[in-house]
């Protein structure tokens, strides 16, 4: 684990709090013209995914901004809801949750600030969807992606699928996900997608040469691979929805909290069959 603190210091002019929020602490670095964004709990919950959606409004308006750095004060960069969180949740509630991540996701490829996520040792199912919001993705030697989502009886609907294709290739993609693999930082280097670090300093050089870019240039080049995303965003809206949608009927994400086994696809199947059969009839 890389030691150091990029948190500009409260007793500066830099670093001076900007917002008033109950799971972000935001502060700026007037050096290089960064807002660095660190979410306090250690797991993603939907306080936090409104509060970085509003973020996102503000970004948008205030161009002066060069950059943006996420990240926490946690060895790890936010996890997905615990097994006992999920377990309580309804069907409903997941869907809204994974709802509003996508919409994160969306909103900060839409902003013209460059944004880093600095993903620290590594997280898992939510958070590496968390990450794809980033344009750089920043990870510790050491670090680990855990692609655990069918472990947690969950299908990506937040770009997991199809975002992580585009970044890792689809074969990638498809194997980590079907093997529900842990994807070591020189693996996910070699593939393009991370950039792997062994100081918090390179961070700092990173935002640096950022903030001696052409403003201008760099919005329109945001601007450009919006519009490259903009198909993708739509195939998650229009495929990986409707099939985690479909998933999540079985409850199969509160079976881990429960300690109970996983929904025999085959009864499901035919359960839903009969249910059909059933209105088809009426």
């Amino acid at each position: 684990m890389i030691q150091g603190d990029l948190k500009p210091s409260s007793k500066t002019k830099d670093g001076v709090m900007l917002f008033s929020f109950n799971n972000l602490e935001v502060k700026i670095s007037s050096e290089t013209k960064t807002l660095f964004v660190f979410i306090q709990p250690e797991r993603l919950n939907l306080e936090t995914l409104f509060e970085l959606e509003g973020l996102t409004q503000w970004l948008q308006s205030h161009i002066e901004v060069q950059s943006v750095v996420i990240s926490n004060e946690h060895a790890l960069f936010p996890l997905s809801p615990s097994d006992e969180t999920l377990g309580r949740w309804s069907v409903d509630q997941l869907k809204h949750f994974q709802q509003k991540l996508s919409r994160v996701v969306w909103a900060f490829h839409k902003v013209p600030q460059t944004v880093i996520a600095d993903c620290k040792m590594g997280t898992d199912s939510f958070g590496i969807e968390l990450a794809l919001c980033a344009d750089i993705v920043l990870l510790d030697y050491e670090g680990e992606m855990h692609f655990d989502y069918l472990e947690k009886g969950i299908v990506p609907m937040s770009g997991g699928v199809s975002l992580l294709a585009e970044a890792v290739g689809a074969h990638r993609a498809r194997r980590w996900l079907l093997s529900t693999s842990s994807v070591s930082s020189e693996e996910l280097e070699a593939c393009g997608w991370i950039q792997a670090i062994n100081d918090r300093e390179q961070i700092v050089d990173i935002l640096k040469k950022i903030n001696q870019q052409s403003s201008i240039a760099r919005i329109q080049l945001k601007r450009q691979w919006q519009e490259w995303f903009s198909p993708i965003h739509n195939k998650i809206e229009e495929v990986e929805s409707p099939f985690a949608l479909a998933a999540h009927q079985s409850e199969d994400y509160q079976r881990p909290f429960r300690q109970e086994s996983f929904a025999n696809a085959r009864d499901v199947a035919l359960k839903m069959r009969e249910k059909s059969i059933d209105s088809s009839s009426h």
